[in-house]
């Protein structure tokens, strides 16, 4: 609001927020707010908000979704059996080279279909590096409730 006494002249803003005074003083300027997510140690994502995962019913997915989601390989390597196996579009890919890779790296946009009990998932996904498609997650637990086989690859 403009100071008692002072006239606020119609003009075109030239900042949003701006308001000029009569005859040509800003009194508010406001600039618009970024809001960040950190994804892991040392990086940072400007105007990205967080995913929720609210949908994810299984706990152990919901996890490793929670681990992929903000970096975490501590975590997303704990939610795994030792010989747990990944295919990538079918084909067997190295686990420990994908949580180096992707980790910090890629993230799902948006979760749009939870199947199989909480255990397949399907959403908007994002990587540095292949840029954003959707994807699928389907997740295989041992009867310890770790992980022992996940299969991802690209939605059609």
């Amino acid at each position: 609001m403009a100071k008692p006494g002072l006239r606020v002249a119609p003009c075109i803003l030239i900042e949003p927020g701006s308001i000029m005074l009569w005859p040509a003083k800003f009194i508010r300027w406001k600039k618009p707010t970024l809001h960040f997510r950190w994804t892991s140690p040392g990086q940072m994502l400007k105007g990205v908000w967080p995913m929720k995962t609210d949908a994810l019913t299984n706990p152990i997915v919901r996890a490793a979704i929670e681990a992929l989601q903000n970096g975490n390989r501590k975590t997303w390597s704990a939610l795994f059996e030792p010989d747990a196996e990944l295919y990538d579009d079918g084909s067997p890919r190295s686990l420990k080279e994908f949580t180096r890779d992707a980790l910090g790296h890629e993230r799902f946009t948006s979760i749009d279909c939870v199947e199989n009990n909480g255990l397949d998932l399907t959403g908007a996904f994002h990587s540095d590096r292949w840029g954003d498609f959707q994807t699928y997650f389907r997740f295989q637990l041992s009867p310890a409730g770790k992980i022992n086989r996940l299969d991802i690859g690209q939605a059609t």
